[in-house]
Order: structure tokens, then C-alpha cells, then sequence
């Protein structure tokens, strides 16, 4: 990717993977910038106008997979119902609970992602707090 990566986000290669280094100061911080990471990786802009809602609400055991969780839901609303993500609402999170609401656009007359991405994985998965912020790495299969 030619376009520099936002304040907080690192892209990781791997052979047939590719993974995003998350940092911010409070979990809910780490999932928005996920959420930026993954339009970044899809090569997408954010969603703009539109006004279309999507309430997501997700559960895992813990912060490291309710991020893979996040990111596969996310995931599908993008690529099987084209709605491109714009601003973020983050209801709820704590430790295996997150719900957000995202407005943005479906545009089915819109670019389509730039590289297909499967799914988030477990592989290397991480998510702890490290000093005074949290840190997370996620890697997706191609």
C-alpha cells in the first residue's frame, strides 16, 4: 500500500496474510483504529453521507477475539452488502461485549475493495495493555 498508515495503525505482511499492529490509550480507541485499518487495507474511503445506520453487536471471551469477531462482522457488511463505514459510535465495551453503531453509505455503484480480504484470524493474535496504553495485532487470510 503507497498511502501512509494513520497515527496508532502499522501494517503487517505476511506470506498470504496480512495483519494490522493496533495502539491507543483506551480499548475502545483500538477498536476504532481497527476499524480504520481495515478500510485502509481494503484500499476504501470512508463511507460518506448516506445516512445509513448499522448496530453492530458482538461477543467473544475476551478483548483479543471479540476483536477478530468485530472485524469479521465488519468484514461481511462491507464486502457482501457494500456499506462502506463513515463515523463510529462506540455504545458499549468491556471485556467480551462490544456495540457500536456506524453510519455510512451503500452504494452498490461504488469501487469495489482493492484486495479481498477472508476473514480476521486467530494466528498471532494478541491484545494486552502495555505501560499506559493497549496494543493488539490482528492478522487477516487473503
Amino acid at each position: 500500500m503507497d498511502s501512509p498508515a494513520p497515527r496508532g495503525i502499522k501494517l503487517l505482511e505476511h506470506t498470504a496474510d496480512v495483519g494490522l499492529a493496533l495502539r491507543g490509550p483506551e480499548v475502545e480507541t483500538v477498536f476504532r483504529r481497527s476499524l480504520e485499518g481495515l478500510l485502509l487495507l481494503l484500499g476504501l474511503e470512508p463511507g460518506r453521507g448516506g445516512g445509513k445506520e448499522l448496530r453492530l453487536q458482538v461477543s467473544a471471551p475476551d478483548n483479543a477475539a471479540l476483536l477478530v469477531v468485530w472485524l469479521n462482522e465488519l468484514l461481511f457488511h462491507i464486502q457482501a452488502r457494500q456499506f462502506r463505514p463513515g463515523a463510529i459510535t462506540i455504545l458499549h465495551i468491556k471485556a467480551g461485549s462490544l456495540s457500536a453503531m456506524i453510519t455510512g453509505s451503500t452504494d452498490s455503484g461504488s469501487s469495489p475493495p482493492a484486495r479481498e480480504i477472508k476473514a480476521a484470524t486467530y494466528h498471532r493474535l494478541r491484545f494486552a495493555k502495555v505501560g499506559g496504553s493497549y496494543r493488539a495485532r490482528v492478522y487477516f487470510d487473503l
